[in-house]
């Protein structure tokens, strides 16, 4: 694949609250099973059927799940998508409350569908999900290419990328310009793991040092890449992964792993998103110069906001409450301002 080099552009200073994020605008369909699926049988054939409880239309996608928690932290976000002829149908009204800008939404009018994302979720927090990519597909993205990621990083002085879900062609290609525009990404392959090859994940981290996966595609990675975890962790500035309600851990390079704790919620309601939400926490963490502790330890509480209600992009706070929230939950000062 042929990238293009990002062209040298004079620009302001890259302000930390402003961040790209790169992935996919979807539309979620998002239902509910009160009982665990292992009750519908005993897991040996595909024709199980239940009855939900829950079921709602969200807007969604990983990128916009991002942006959103990023817009109720203070950040300005920046999001690299593409879109559907829905995408006037009030997504795009959405984001403007939000504050959430559209410069980098590409709307393919040959699709009528934006990416359509279908999640049941049961009482024991197991979750199936399938992904229809829509106007999000490689033969469309390759047709009608997103906006060069690293140019329109630095045009819009962004501090830092975050590269979130999508098909692989297309995430390598936002990783490779971000990398030859000198923006710092961090990498969430996420779902889109099952689409890599060998070859096209080790090209995607030769082009980010920074990648943040769950135990589950975490070992997902090991198995592809046919590697040690050492070895892989050596070829990284640092690896997060998630466990759930257990928290998360941080690798580093001939370093111990470090465990940040997750944060209790006042209600388990939903869990669609909350890697999202994390991911939003960190980015802006590290963007405004946290620590890495201190930084996911912001992503552990915004994660838990996003559990505490249904859907990805209707948990609110204010900065003040989400800094008192932090204190309490961690036991030490927050670490940024509150203005």
């Amino acid at each position: 694949m042929s990238i293009p080099k990002s062209s040298s552009l004079q620009t302001a200073p890259a302000n930390p609250s402003r961040i790209v994020v790169c992935g996919t605008l979807a539309m979620d369909m998002i239902g509910h099973y009160h009982k665990g699926f292992s009750a519908l049988g005993d897991g040996q054939a595909l024709n199980m059927s239940m009855q939900l409880d829950r079921f709602a239309l969200e807007f969604g996608g990983c990128a916009m799940n991002i942006c959103y928690t990023l817009s109720l932290l203070g950040g300005v976000a920046f999001p690299i998508v593409r879109a559907g002829r829905d995408f006037h149908d009030g997504y795009a009204q959405h984001l403007a409350r939000h504050g959430i800008d559209v410069s980098g939404v590409l709307v393919d009018e040959d699709f009528a569908y934006s990416s359509r994302c279908m999640i049941l979720s049961d009482g024991a927090g197991n979750q199936v999900t399938a992904f229809y990519p829509g106007s999000s597909s490689a033969a469309a993205s390759r047709e009608r290419p997103h906006v060069d990621a690293g140019e329109f990083a630095i045009r819009n002085h962004c501090a830092l990328a975050v590269i979130a879900p999508d098909v692989p062609e297309t995430m390598i290609r936002h990783a490779t310009l971000l990398q030859a525009a000198g923006v710092k990404c961090i990498t969430d392959p996420g779902q889109g793991l099952a689409d890599f090859s060998a070859e096209a994940l080790q090209t995607l981290l030769n082009n980010t040092r920074c990648l943040i996966v769950n135990a589950m595609e975490w070992q997902t990675v090991l198995r592809l890449l046919k590697a040690e975890a050492a070895r892989v962790v050596a070829e990284l500035d640092w690896l997060i992964v998630t466990h759930g309600g257990e928290g998360a851990q941080i690798h580093r390079p001939a370093t111990a792993p470090h465990t940040i704790g997750a944060v209790p919620p006042t209600a388990y309601v939903d869990h669609t998103g909350c890697g999202d939400a994390l991911r939003a926490g960190l980015a802006w963490g590290i963007a405004r110069g946290c620590q890495l502790e201190d930084a996911l330890s912001i992503g552990m509480l915004a994660a838990t906001f996003n559990l505490e209600v249904s859907g990805c992009q209707r948990h609110v706070f204010t900065l003040a409450a989400f800094a008192a929230r932090y204190s309490n939950a961690f036991g030490r000062q927050w670490p940024l301002p509150t203005f």
